[in-house]
């Protein structure tokens, strides 16, 4: 298999606001280390071309290409249109941070993308984004992110077959889309030495992959650290 792909940035807007999230209280006053929370909206959109969206090989782009009578009855090819596609990713944050642990800075930002395929809409998909950061000391910070991604078209996949008593032809072949809904959380912690100059790092994650009917076996889990 094979992907090649060149992103273009075809331009981001970004529109951020910034507001006291902390009420004073009747004294007027605030605890030692207290720092004031802010927040901030940012909507950014930016473009990418991808010559390879299905992971094809380059005889399976040769038979998406030139796909005849058979692959259409067998739906080997439905909803793969094009083997390259244009993709423009709006995207939406919420940004805030403050006083965190021990008065040491906390920041959390939530996130909604959307991938829109102009060629293969078919892989159109939402991609949602929680991520919190805590600093541990000056130079030294933990992060935690969660992100989900639901009903993502992978690629049409073989499951079963019309003709069951001799050789099965293409057009007997029957193929169904492989959909699954995805979710990763990721544990990452960096500290800074020699003055910022080097960066240690240490990263967790769990990787949890639903497929729907009639792919469950294609479920898949991973850990990675």
């Amino acid at each position: 298999m094979k992907r090649r792909l060149s992103l273009v940035t075809l331009g981001a807007l970004v529109l951020a606001t910034s507001v006291s999230a902390v009420a004073d209280d009747s004294s007027g006053s605030k605890p030692a280390g207290h720092k004031r929370w802010t927040a901030a909206v940012k909507v950014e959109g930016k473009g990418r071309y991808d010559t390879n969206v299905f992971l094809l090989s380059d005889h399976q782009e040769t038979k998406l290409q030139t796909a005849g009578p058979a692959e259409q009855i067998s739906g080997r090819f439905s909803d793969m249109n094009s083997v390259s596609d244009y993709i423009f990713t709006p995207s939406v944050k919420f940004l805030t941070e403050g006083s965190g642990i021990a008065g040491r800075r906390l920041g959390i930002q939530a996130a909604v993308n959307y991938d829109m395929y102009f060629l293969n809409p078919k892989r159109r998909h939402f991609d949602f984004d929680l991520a919190v950061e805590q600093n541990t000391s000056r130079n030294g910070r933990v992060r935690v992110k969660f992100e989900y991604i639901p009903n993502y078209f992978y690629k049409n996949y073989l499951a079963d077959a019309t003709n069951f008593t001799s050789s099965v032809t293409a057009s007997e072949r029957v193929y169904k889309p492989d959909v699954y809904n995805e979710g990763d959380l990721t544990v990452d912690y960096r500290y800074r030495i020699a003055g910022g100059r080097t960066v240690v790092t240490a990263r967790g994650g769990y990787l949890r992959q639903r497929n729907r009917a009639p792919f469950v076996g294609h479920d898949r889990k991973s850990t990675s650290g």
